[in-house]
């Protein structure tokens, strides 16, 4: 901007308030291969979103370093982290492996947040 002397604007610098989550998964001992994320506003979970989740990240164990979300801003928000044991091949169908919900109250500042989700069985 320095060179190009186009600076940002007073415009450009208002943006609407929101908070940035990192979700990191640790699976450690677990027989899970994949981890189906999601984030809901409160601190309580339909159990029907538990069942059929409407919009998910999906977090694969062993290559990914974490999964992130643009929230609405600060507030009680509710992660919800459904593990699950895929077959490659897609030839066996594995007994589902139980949900883990953690609730995480986000400030205003700093917009940035990290969350440990832990999936051990």
């Amino acid at each position: 901007m320095k060179e190009t002397r186009r600076w940002l604007t007073s415009d450009e610098l208002r943006v609407e308030p929101h908070s940035l989550l990192s979700v990191v998964i640790s699976a450690e001992g677990s027989v899970a291969t994949h981890v189906d994320v999601f984030v809901t506003a409160g601190d309580t979970v339909d159990r029907v979103l538990l069942a059929r989740p409407s919009k998910a990240s999906r977090f694969t164990i062993e290559k990914d370093h974490a999964v992130y979300f643009a929230l609405p801003g600060a507030g009680e928000y509710t992660v919800c982290a459904l593990p699950k044991q895929l077959d490659p091949t897609f030839r066996r169908i594995y007994p589902p492996l139980p949900a883990v919900t953690q609730t995480v109250t986000l400030a205003a500042r700093p917009v940035s947040h990290q969350v440990l989700i832990n999936v051990s069985c």
